[in-house]
């Protein structure tokens, strides 16, 4: 029983509180049997306690979430201070000094009691070893669990010969160091019944949320069902089933109870009468129901099996209407049941939902629980959550291993982790976080994800890691994956059971860990980096911006959006960056390079603090302010997603400027008249001019070289400005709008010309110098400017 100090030492300087918005309320992973909880205590019972002798309740106490020994040792005393665990502690860290503490220490521990270093030596690595499994401290022969609800224990005692009597205890008051038969906190509830072991085992046959709970007696086929208050009777038609427990009071319909299992598909729900008579009635008939051996309902909501068009066993979502209207919707999920297969989600589930804040509010949930076994070497059972809004799954392993990495020493989880994957074929093992190319012929799921594999491999470790690997550990010995560890019979049942239940809005009790689960989604902390805010467009100067964000999430996204301002530019290929070990990136360059993202998908909620984007903006065109739009989104496991974004302003600058006046006879042109004016640049680049009130211009321009000036105005003609500007600014001098274009042509010709001499047998206006008389002037005007052509782009 004797550690080092070193390794204590270790451990005592690592047992620390986790920071996770999503963690674990308590580990019992470290057993196989059947439990139920009250405060600390835990009263485990064998999974199919089939003879009455072996029907032993193991009281232990839950030290799982101890944050160090200290912590430990004040729950042993304050969950049990009679037992010879907390008498032993009477004077930690020093040892006991009465005779009832010297006599506990050694009749837990084995040791002789000597120095108070030994005693505190050996105490630490008893807690060390019990840390998951719990302390021990009485077994209560004889009894058993029947199921446990908001506030009772519904309790077995088997002390009657080939029959049961069955008591009801206050949790509140319970002492599970006594049997039933021997406190006030419980009462006779029936007797002389012999319960259904594989309804009590197999079905949620009690709810944690509420009183209510279920349970059949063999001897006389009748079932007893209690909503909390008063008792009724029903009696079974024979057809093989399981009966659960609606998990809301008075349903309108559905039923106090129902069919939750049945070999022949034929479903009941049974509802409570005035005179506590319960009345059946066919779930299948009026309903539109059509569960094959499997049914879940809460509230509006049915979950029961299907078989598809494949020939795949899946679940089925069945939705009701509010009332008057009973019609069901009907719709598939993306769940493959374990049915004929040794792989897929266990037959057993529990559904949340919430409207927090009404229909549309971020904070309403519609989780369905589920647990999925991966096959193969990978038959072990793991918590998933699918969330019926995004149609997402959510696998919890993850949470449970970074606890345990935040709470035991350095190099434990990474030993285990080492230890689980070389007890995997080598396919499996050498391919991990990733999938082998090739599983046909592994006999584990065909269908399976990353993710799911990335938390079937978590499962592994949670079970090992509180299974006396910790002790291993700190030997400096070999960890063990023993293949009896995971994937039994025993595990099986578990998850066929009640324990599968969400206890609140935010606490989902599955078998082996229970989950405190925060959908809530902090804003990320974002870090820009840019190498230079001054830019010339001339030059086509360009900037590197790189984006950082840190914060714990499964996705980040970062993006980057040019905003319209008095010069442009564009975005180059974006470049994932290393946030996230291992994450698989995904990028986008968009709208005319105007618009860049990369997303980073981490196999796991991961916390990091590194670049997830890197781009660089090139100035193309135009002088003034270029304002980029940055924004980095953090989004955790559930889906919910929470965002921060920066504004970055560059100064592009030119050293070419185009100048000019447009010009035009008669002095009747404003700048209002003018529809375009544009100047072009001998790549195509386009600077619209923008026209002062006495037709003055000074445009900012790209390199220096060849430029042109297109403008348009109706009534005029305005030919092709041609010219070269150097460095510096370039007066294109006056520009002049021509008139003279008669039939509208865009042309100043002959024709015009024969349209002038004829214009008294045509309409139009013929004062092409706008001095307000039509006379050879005008004529002269047009011959002037016979040649010229509108400028087209």
């Amino acid at each position: 029983m004797k550690r080092s100090a070193l390794a204590l030492s270790i451990l005592a300087g690592t047992l620390i509180p986790t920071a996770y918005a999503s963690h674990v309320v308590s580990f019992s992973a470290g057993t196989d049997i059947q439990q139920v909880k009250t405060g600390h205590l835990r009263m485990a019972m064998p999974v199919i306690p089939l003879i009455e002798d072996q029907r032993t309740a193991v009281i232990s106490i839950d030290i799982s979430t101890a944050s160090d020994s200290a912590a430990a040792v004040g729950i042993i005393q304050s969950s049990a201070p009679d037992a010879d665990a907390a008498l032993m502690l009477e004077n930690y860290p020093a040892a006991p000094t009465s005779a009832e503490g010297i006599q506990a220490y050694q009749a837990v521990t084995g040791a002789t009691l000597s120095t108070d270093a030994e005693f505190l030596t050996t105490v630490e690595a008893w807690l060390t070893e019990n840390k998951y499994s719990g302390i021990e401290i009485a077994p209560v022969t004889r009894q058993s669990v029947l199921t446990q609800t908001a506030d009772h224990l519904v309790l077995i005692d088997a002390t009657v010969s080939s029959a049961e009597d069955i008591y009801l205890c206050a949790t509140e008051t319970f002492s599970p160091m006594l049997r039933a038969t021997e406190q006030e906190a419980c009462q006779v509830f029936s007797t002389g019944v012999r319960t259904d072991n594989h309804e009590y085992m197999s079905a949620p046959n009690g709810r944690f949320t509420s009183n209510k709970f279920v349970f059949t007696d063999t001897l006389s086929d009748t079932a007893t069902f209690y909503n909390g208050s008063n008792s009724s009777q029903l009696t079974l038609r024979g057809t093989g089933s399981t009966l659960a427990v609606h998990q809301f009071l008075n349903p309108l319909f559905i039923g106090d109870v129902y069919d939750h299992t049945a070999t022949q598909g034929d479903f009941n729900g049974y509802t409570n009468s005035a005179s506590d008579e319960m009345t059946s009635f066919s779930l299948l008939s009026g309903y539109d129901l059509d569960p094959e051996s499997f049914l879940f309902i809460s509230g509006w909501t049915g979950f029961s099996d299907f078989t598809n068009v494949n020939g795949e066993k899946i679940l089925v979502r069945n939705s009701a209407a509010l009332p008057p209207y009973y019609d069901w919707g009907f719709e598939e999920l993306p769940i493959r049941l374990k049915s004929g297969v040794p792989y897929g989600f266990v037959k057993n589930v529990d559904y949340l939902e919430t409207e927090s804040g009404g229909w549309f509010n971020r904070d309403s949930k519609r989780w369905l629980a589920l647990g999925y076994t991966g096959g193969g070497e990978l038959n072990v059972t793991t918590p998933v959550i699918y969330n019926l809004d995004n149609e997402r799954f959510i696998y919890l392993s993850q949470i449970a291993v970074k606890q345990l990495e935040a709470t035991t020493p350095e190099g434990f989880i990474p030993a285990v982790r080492a230890a689980v994957l070389d007890s995997l074929p080598a396919a499996l093992a050498d391919s991990y976080p990733a999938l082998p190319d090739d599983m046909s012929t592994l006999g584990v799921d065909p269908d399976m994800t990353p993710q799911a594999f990335a938390a079937l491999v978590n499962e592994k470790i949670v079970r090992v890691a509180t299974s006396g690997a910790l002790e291993e550990f700190l030997r400096g010995e070999t960890i063990l994956v023993s293949p009896g560890l995971i994937g039994s019979i025993a595990s099986d049942v578990r998850w066929q059971s009640n324990e599968l239940q969400f206890l609140s809005e935010d606490t989902l009790r599955a078998p082996y860990v229970t989950y405190s689960l925060s959908s809530d989604v902090a804003k990320p902390d974002m870090n820009i980096s840019v190498s230079t805010t001054e830019l010339s467009s001339a030059a086509r100067d360009s900037a590197g911006i790189s984006i950082a964000a840190s914060g714990l999430y499964s996705r980040v996204t970062a993006s980057c959006r040019i905003l319209s301002g008095d010069a442009a530019g564009t975005l180059s290929e974006p470049l994932p960056g290393t946030w996230g070990e291992g994450s698989t990136a995904s990028t986008r360059l968009i709208q005319e390079q105007q618009y860049a993202s990369a997303t980073l998908t981490a196999a796991e909620e991961t916390a990091d603090d590194s670049e997830v984007m890197s781009t660089t903006l090139t100035a193309t065109s135009g002088t003034g302010e270029l304002t980029l739009h940055c924004q980095v989104t953090g989004e955790n496991i559930f889906g919910e997603s929470d965002s921060v974004s920066e504004r970055i302003t560059f100064n592009v600058t030119t050293p070419t400027t185009i100048t000019g006046q447009f010009a035009a006879v008669g002095n009747q042109l404003t700048n209002t008249m003018i529809e375009s004016a544009v100047l072009l640049d001998a790549d195509g680049n386009q600077y619209p001019l923008a026209i002062n009130d006495d037709l003055s211009f000074s445009q900012p321009a790209g390199f220096p070289g060849d430029y042109r000036i297109s403008a348009s105005a109706e009534g005029y003609v305005f030919p092709c400005a041609d010219f070269n500007a150097p460095l510096g600014t370039t007066d294109a001098g006056t520009l002049e709008f021509l008139r003279g274009d008669l039939n509208g042509d865009g042309a100043i010709t002959n024709s015009d010309l024969w349209r002038f001499y004829f214009r008294s047998f045509l309409s139009g206006d013929f004062d092409v110098n706008l001095d307000g008389t039509v006379n050879n002037a005008d004529r002269d005007m047009i011959r002037a400017n016979r040649g010229a052509a509108q400028c087209e782009l």
